[in-house]
């Protein structure tokens, strides 16, 4: 099964104009809920993301996920020190990408990133969807 977890402005954006997502801790959370992200998380198997995700995810500092990450892109080629291990690039159409990924034993993933979403899901629709 492939899964989103994601959170958006009223009007449909993940991000700002100039790719910021600040607008995310800005909210008001008295409780200091993770909104289910613990227990959403702890179901899921790996992440895929998009580059553009990924080089936003490298901002924050300390790489936040325990899980493996598949990037998408067809650019990237050398994965940083400290992420040895712990990413993987693929590119591919997402029927693709899907296929690989379960080859590896990844079967429950979190779809990750405005672009990438927007793909799987019109893959999903136009019948090229297998694992959706």
């Amino acid at each position: 099964m492939n899964f989103v977890y994601i959170a958006t402005s009223i009007d449909g954006y993940i991000a700002t104009s100039e790719g910021g997502i600040e607008w995310l801790h800005e909210q008001p959370n008295p409780t200091n809920s993770d909104y289910g992200y613990s227990e959403f998380i702890s179901n899921i198997d790996a992440l895929v993301m998009g580059r553009h995700s990924f080089e936003k995810v490298r901002t924050f500092g300390e790489w936040p996920y325990e899980k493996k990450v598949f990037v998408l892109s067809s650019t990237l080629a050398n994965i940083p020190s400290d992420l040895v291990g712990k990413i993987e690039f693929i590119s591919g159409a997402p029927n693709e990408v899907l296929s690989k990924i379960h080859l590896q034993g990844f079967n429950n993933l979190y779809i990750d990133g405005g672009i990438v979403i927007q793909n799987f899901w019109s893959c999903k629709f136009s019948g090229d969807g297998e694992g959706w």
